[in-house]
């Protein structure tokens, strides 16, 4: 179609009323390729019960967390990550690179954590704009300890079969007692929440990190939108 810029948000999400504008001109006065931006989650549905609000609350301070740790990435010069929740991309940078989804990640998910890096390696310059902001909505099967463990799980298999390309066998099994320690961890922040109400999802994820790293290793694959 000849466009200048593409940009996408989730289908469970909605932006904030100047979210374009500010997207928009982020991209345009900073020059970067890739340009992305918060999101937050809202309330849940009318009809949740008492602890589906509560995981939904355990959502939200997670995601606040998330943002507030990218935003002092992006100020410091360190690296973060910039996914089609939220994105902005420079399409003549696009035509000139020729990065691509990758489409045998159709089921799997992470084809945006994936585009994402192949750009960073195309050399791609990416800006975080915090005033674009976007936000989640939860429906009640998601809202559920269940979902989000198997969320955590297909996520971090998809992130680990991307990373394991440029590992070694022998690398990537060293790195089983680093699953181990993280599945520890979670179990300690259902107990105790360090990070308030947002420890509960915390653990419930980096549970299903650890599995999604282990299943990875013997060769399983994510198929969270099959």
């Amino acid at each position: 179609m000849d466009a200048d810029a593409l940009c996408f948000i989730d289908d469970d999400e909605y932006p904030d009323g100047r979210w374009l504008c500010r997207l928009v001109e982020c991209w345009q006065t900073t020059g970067a390729h890739l340009v992305g931006g918060p999101v937050e989650v809202t309330d849940p549905p009318a009809d949740a019960n008492g602890f589906q609000r509560f995981i939904n609350a355990s959502l939200a301070g997670r995601m606040r967390r998330k943002n507030r740790i990218t935003a002092e990435r992006a100020m410091r010069g360190k690296r973060y990550a910039i996914v089609t929740n939220n994105w902005l991309c420079d399409l003549a940078w696009q035509r000139q690179s020729n990065v691509r989804f990758d489409e045998t990640m159709l089921v799997t998910g992470g084809s945006d954590t994936a585009f994402y890096r192949a750009a960073r390696a195309a050399g791609a310059v990416p800006e975080w704009c915090p005033g674009a902001l976007v936000y989640e909505t939860m429906t009640l099967d998601r809202l559920s300890l269940i979902y989000q463990f198997v969320r955590g799980a297909a996520q971090s298999n998809v992130n680990f079969q991307i990373k394991r390309a440029t590992m070694s066998g022998g690398l990537a099994a060293a790195q089983i007692p680093l699953f181990a320690a993280r599945f520890v961890i979670a179990i300690f922040l259902l107990v105790v929440p360090v990070y308030g109400v947002a420890s509960l999802i915390i653990a419930v994820r980096s549970m299903g990190w650890s599995v999604g790293r282990v299943m990875a290793l013997i060769g399983a694959q994510s198929k969270l939108y099959k």
